[in-house]
């Protein structure tokens, strides 16, 4: 072997043996880097897992289709954030995720299964808080979770039917309690909605721009049962007030014609009297102008 080819083999053999050891350095990092991303996947799908659990708790433990009482936003939302900050981690793991395979594949499904059910505590809340803003009440709400009142009043202001179906166009098509209990309610403050109307209406006919406009008792009577039928207290009490105008008016005019009666009667009795005695005076006339004599007379003749 020359010079030339002992050289060359020498070069080739520590290439060999730097390519190796860098190979084998290499390999070993690949597989730490490997090992410490298996261990954050491992560790965000375990956050995930415990963030599902929490969420849980969010759901009534009787019938999970309802929210359990009084679950605030911000608890909602600190669950959320703790998702997104797995979601991030898990994401910004720079190993080649085919790698990770078996770890990727738990991570995801746990990730899918809890965003899946934040999502639905969100529609919830969005349902369950849409619901409260249609009625009114100091110290109660419409639904509270699986608790539902059904005799609170709707709001007085600005409250239209389309603000009402805004609702309904947001339910979920699946038919649950919570879902049957929110159709409810909502045909609760469309009706109280349509009665104020139809009071308001009523009472139109006889009481309209701040003046009384027709005293008829019939269309009084109807206009206040209508008006009893409301829910609302302010509303009602408007009304209420306007029909109390329209009753003084009704009791004037009823009065009036009591008292037109009463003269009319005076005046009659006044007349019948009078006749009366007219003509009781013509027969006392006629009598006193009769003697036996002229009977006498005639017999003789």
């Amino acid at each position: 072997m020359t010079k030339t080819q002992k050289i060359v083999m020498l070069v080739i053999t520590t290439i060999v043996l730097v390519v190796g050891v860098w190979g084998t350095i290499y390999a070993s990092q690949v597989h730490k880097q490997v090992e410490e991303a298996e261990k954050t996947v491992k560790a965000e799908e375990l956050s995930i897992q415990r963030v599902t659990e929490e969420l849980s708790k969010l759901l009534d433990q009787k019938d999970p289709s309802y929210l359990a009482e009084n679950v605030t936003e911000e608890q909602v939302a600190t669950l959320d954030q703790q998702l997104k900050q797995s979601e991030f981690v898990f994401q910004d793991v720079s190993v080649d995720k085919k790698l990770l395979k078996e770890h990727v594949d738990a991570y995801e499904s746990v990730q899918e299964k809890a965003d899946k059910l934040m999502g639905s505590i969100y529609g919830k809340m969005e349902l369950q808080r849409g619901i409260n803003a249609l009625f009114q009440s100091k110290d109660k709400v419409a639904m509270n979770g699986a608790k539902v009142e059904k005799e609170l009043a709707i709001i007085n202001d600005g409250l239209t039917e389309e603000k009402i179906q805004s609702i309904q166009k947001i339910m979920p098509k699946e038919e649950t309690a919570f879902t049957k209990d929110v159709k409810g309610l909502i045909e609760n403050a469309s009706g109280q909605l349509k009665q104020i109307s139809t009071a308001k209406e009523a009472v139109s006919k006889i009481y309209k721009d701040n003046n009384v406009v027709l005293t008829d008792q019939k269309l009084y009577d109807k206009a206040k049962a209508e008006t009893d039928k409301i829910k609302n207290e302010k509303t009602k009490k408007e009304l209420t007030d306007q029909l109390g105008k329209a009753k003084a008016e009704l009791y004037k005019k009823a009065k009036e014609v009591a008292v037109t009666q009463t003269q009319e009667t005076a005046t009659k009795d006044q007349t019948e009297q009078a006749t009366t005695g007219n003509a009781n005076a013509s027969v006392g006339s006629n009598g006193a102008n009769w003697t036996p004599d002229n009977d006498a007379t005639d017999v003789g003749s």
